[in-house]
């Protein structure tokens, strides 16, 4: 049985539309006895068509948090986290957003490779082939090795 859920969205961020409470209420009707929330913060997100940001607004997400946090304490468990999108060239603001608050837990995500989403069908149009397209995903290229 699962019994714990560390990789959630909410309305916080820009994929989702879900309230952080009804989430808590499903993962209790679950049986979860442990969530956490990691919401977006991608620096130099491209523009899209969807015009998600995925910069989360880290004062109005906390105090959500932290409310219902209380409010369902003795039925879940509910940490505080976030997930960064990871670039070289955002390196230090993410740093900064993972040394900006406590944070329980933060996953470090790569969302963005030469500026595309390879969730987007333009990433793959880009580099036709499923071994290239993923060996410059992971930065197994040479001119991805030049970036470090």
């Amino acid at each position: 049985m699962i019994h714990s859920d560390f990789h959630l969205h909410t309305s916080h961020s820009s994929d989702s539309q879900a309230s952080m409470e009804s989430m808590i209420l499903k993962a209790i009707d679950l049986g979860l006895t442990k969530i956490c929330f990691t919401e977006h913060q991608d620096y130099g997100y491209p523009e899209n068509k969807e015009n998600f940001d995925f910069l989360v607004d880290l004062p109005s997400y906390k105090s959500e948090l932290l409310s219902l946090k209380d409010k369902y304490n003795d039925r879940i468990k509910i940490l505080f986290g976030a997930e960064i999108g990871l670039m070289p060239t955002t390196y230090d603001k993410c740093r900064d957003f993972a040394r900006s608050d406590d944070f329980d837990f933060i996953i470090g995500s790569t969302h963005i490779v030469d500026q595309m989403d390879p969730y987007e069908p333009i990433y793959f149009e880009t580099y036709p082939g499923k071994k290239r397209s993923f060996k410059i995903f992971r930065g197994d290229t040479p001119e991805c090795q030049s970036l470090s």
